[in-house]
């Protein structure tokens, strides 16, 4: 790992932001870029000389003014991309007829303000579920039935899983997954044992981050789950 090292014996105050250093010198707000090998010092605006932060996530430096006002000023120094850290994806599922849900999890390195998950059949391309939602706060969590939009059972088969997260600056980050899906309530046609009503195939879902991978065929139905 390299380091970087800012020799400034004039800085007054000094705070990190996201690839930058934002110092005050002689009265002025001096932002300098570490994104390189070179750092590379700009004046961004006059010190206020009061109370001032760093917003880690959009570059902006806030100041509070003598008025008790805020200034906002932009460091003019490109944000980091919005990146997954980690995800938490079971390998395997029983939705019971919709009744237990597929809960996967995509750890972000900054919020993101809103997020889609689209599923879709992974033979035909068609979607038939899309999931969103708004601010997700480092951690992106979504929740599936395997249902589609009408509330009906899928078929069995194989989803593309594609999960699309949005920036407040517009930036986007789009990963994608391979489920193989079970999901058909299976109804007996002889009587059942007793305290049994009937049983439910299993979910079978695999991610893969980034590129979808095949998975093997699940074993077939029973046969009294095509009557």
């Amino acid at each position: 790992m390299g380091y970087l090292t800012l020799a400034g014996s004039d800085w007054e105050q000094a705070q990190l932001g996201d690839g930058f250093v934002a110092t005050v010198e002689a009265g002025q707000l001096k932002v300098i870029d570490v994104r390189g090998g070179t750092a590379v010092s700009h004046t961004a605006g006059t010190f206020e000389g009061n109370a001032w932060d760093v917003d880690p996530y959009t570059g902006v430096i806030a100041q509070l003014r003598s008025d008790n006002s805020i200034r906002l000023t932009s460091s003019d120094v490109p944000v980091s991309a919005l990146v997954q850290r980690d995800a938490t994806v079971a390998t395997s599922v029983d939705v019971k007829g919709g009744a237990t849900q597929w809960s996967p999890k995509w750890w972000l390195n900054k919020p993101a303000a809103s997020w889609k998950l689209v599923i879709a059949n992974k033979a035909t391309g068609a979607a038939v579920r899309t999931l969103s939602g708004g601010l997700a706060r480092g951690v992106v969590t979504a929740a599936w039935n395997g249902k589609d939009g009408s509330s009906r059972l899928v078929p069995n088969g194989a989803y593309a899983i594609r999960q699309v997260s949005s920036p407040p600056r517009r930036q986007r980050r789009d990963r994608s997954s391979t489920c193989r899906a079970r999901t058909r309530s299976v109804i007996p046609t002889v009587p059942p044992r007793a305290g049994r009503a009937g049983h439910l195939p299993r979910s079978r879902c695999s991610h893969r981050a980034v590129h979808p991978t095949a998975l093997a065929r699940p074993p077939p139905l029973p046969a009294e789950a095509a009557r």
